[in-house]
C-alpha cells in the first residue's frame, strides 16, 4: 500500500492530538536595535505526533540530515491540510507550552511530501 499525505493525516487523526503552529503575516527588522517586530499571527491547529525526548539515534540522524544535534524533543505533522510549509524559526504549541521549530525534515514518497518531521527546542520566555 503506498503512503499518502492523505494516509498519514488519517492516522493522526485518528491517533495524533491537537498542536498548533503559529504564522505571522510579516517581520520588521530594525537594524539599529537588531530587534525583529512581528506583525499579526494566525494560529493553526493540526493533528501532531505528540513531542517526544530524542534518543541518541535521533539526534545522529537530524545531525547527518540539518547538523541539528540540540532538538529538546521531536514531533512530526502531515502535509495534507496544510496552508503554510512547516518552518525553522516557526512557534509551535503544544499543552500550553511553546516550542521553536529548530528543524525541519520532509518525508516523502514517491516525490511528494507526505509529512514533515519537526525537530524542537523551548521557547525562552520574555
Amino acid at each position: 500500500m503506498a503512503i499518502t499525505a492523505e494516509k498519514v493525516l488519517e492516522i493522526l487523526t485518528t491517533y495524533g492530538t491537537d498542536g498548533v503552529f503559529r504564522t505571522y503575516a510579516s517581520t520588521t527588522y530594525a537594524p539599529g536595535t537588531g530587534l525583529v517586530a512581528l506583525g499579526a499571527s494566525t494560529d493553526h491547529t493540526h493533528k501532531v505526533i505528540p513531542p517526544y525526548s530524542p534518543r541518541r539515534g535521533d539526534l545522529e540522524r537530524w545531525g547527518s540530515v540539518d547538523g541539528i544535534r540540540e532538538a529538546q524533543a521531536l514531533s512530526a505533522v502531515s502535509a495534507s491540510g496544510l496552508t503554510f510549509t512547516p518552518a525553522v524559526g516557526m512557534e509551535f504549541i503544544y499543552a500550553g507550552k511553546t516550542w521553536r521549530i529548530v528543524g525541519v525534515n520532509p518525508i516523502r514518497y514517491q516525490g511528494s511530501v507526505v509529512m514533515y518531521e519537526l525537530a524542537l527546542a523551548a521557547k525562552a520566555e520574555g
